[in-house]
């Protein structure tokens, strides 16, 4: 019922959460989250970005306390939420200064103003700031979901591995005991002799 390495080394997912998801909710996040990537690519407009980032990232918190069932799912699904508002927050108030500085939200009206010299510049520069901050907060995020989850793979099937060498260690022990008895045997019979 978790992660899994398979043969190839790719990592699967054992999705039986699908089949508590009465109607198929699950699958419409996953779309959720897809139109809201596409969104955000085909925006050429700061607010529409933020939208297709918001969009996405309501469909994974939804997702990320989906198995609301399993220990530690609600908990992550929080730690996710507050994390990205506070990233969200960040790059929201980072294309407020934008806006203020420029007066546009259009990308190319922002580069314009950007590249020339038109408008607040330390505004501007604290602006860019912001929005990167918020990205690269929300980009840190992730990264550190994926280490945590190659974690727990690798917690579980050392898990596994601890169980099968107790199991042959129980299996090897009455084999080491007759040995012992033997070896004993043998050294009797060897003393016997001479």
């Amino acid at each position: 019922d978790r992660a899994a390495v398979g043969d190839e080394g790719q990592m699967r997912l054992d999705l039986d959460l699908v089949d508590h998801a009465a109607g198929g909710e699950f699958v419409i996040l996953l779309l959720l989250a897809a139109v809201g990537m596409m969104i955000m690519v085909s925006g050429v407009d700061l607010i529409v970005i933020f939208l297709g980032l918001e969009l996405m990232a309501i469909s994974f918190y939804v997702l990320a306390g989906f198995t609301w069932f399993r220990e530690g799912s609600a908990e992550g699904a929080l730690k996710y939420v507050i994390t990205g508002l506070f990233a969200s927050a960040l790059l929201l108030y980072g294309i407020s200064m934008i806006y203020g500085a420029t007066g546009h939200l259009d990308l190319d009206r922002v580069a314009d103003a950007t590249l020339g010299a038109q408008g607040n510049r330390t505004l501007l520069v604290f602006g860019l700031v912001f929005v990167v901050s918020g990205l690269t907060s929300i980009l840190a995020f992730l990264l550190i979901c994926m280490t945590v989850v190659g974690l727990l793979i690798l917690r579980s099937k050392a898990e596994e591995v601890k169980e099968k060498l107790d199991a042959l260690m129980d299996e090897l022990k009455p084999m080491a005991r007759n040995a012992a008895a033997m070896y004993e045997d043998v050294r009797e019979v060897a003393k016997n002799i001479n």
